[in-house]
């Protein structure tokens, strides 16, 4: 978990380069490091259910973050930022974590008008295995853009067309939903949150 600053008025734009960050690092001793700092940190508070994404490397298995939530005694919800370029390093790290009563494979996914439907059935597997999908969108509007202009379908219909979210998954978002937005989504038995900027910040800090 990243340690951000304690100023929860932060806004959208702040956590969206925190997110490009995450998603862009390789490096197994910051993960490492700040996944412990961040799990010292919330039990300083007595909290021992953390969830959050986390730096992603190629050189640190899922499998510690596992260990490390048995060890210290607590619940870990984490995972990468996931966007379509690192999709397929991410996969092959995680694509064998299991889920259990200590630990659950969460991954965030960012830029979501820009999967292919290839890809979009790759986030569906992870689903099917018992991760959790986590859409984070910075900008609704910007995105149902993107994908109109790309698929000539909103962003809501093509995830929706692909079985995405459903079950397991939640939507983070800035902007607005449209009616057909929450029309799409009050079908489905996901979780939708309308501030991306707080789901994060609890992720990046503390719950």
């Amino acid at each position: 978990m990243l340690l951000a600053a304690e100023d929860s008025k932060l806004g959208t734009a702040y956590y969206e380069s925190v997110a490009r960050l995450l998603a862009h690092r390789s490096n197994a001793r910051i993960s490492l490091l700040s996944t412990i700092a961040g799990v010292l940190r919330s039990l300083r508070y007595g909290i021992t259910t953390i969830f959050g994404p986390v730096f992603f490397s190629q050189d640190l298995d899922p499998e510690f973050y596992r260990e490390l939530a048995r060890d210290i005694g607590v619940q870990l919800s984490v995972g990468s930022i996931v966007t379509p370029k690192n999709l397929e390093d991410v996969l092959h790290c995680w694509k064998e974590a299991e889920r259990d009563g200590v630990f659950c494979p969460q991954i965030y996914i960012t830029d979501s008008a820009q999967y292919s439907n290839t890809q979009l059935s790759q986030l569906g597997q992870l689903l099917d295995k018992g991760f959790s999908l986590v859409f984070a969108v910075f900008d609704m509007n910007e995105e149902r853009d993107e994908s109109l202009s790309i698929w000539a379908e909103t962003l809501t219909e093509r995830l929706t067309r692909a079985g995405l979210p459903r079950c397991g998954s939640g939507v983070a978002y800035a902007g607005s939903l449209s009616e057909n937005d929450m029309d799409l989504m009050s079908s489905r038995s996901v979780f939708v949150s309308k501030s991306v900027r707080s789901e994060l910040y609890r992720g990046f800090t503390r719950q």
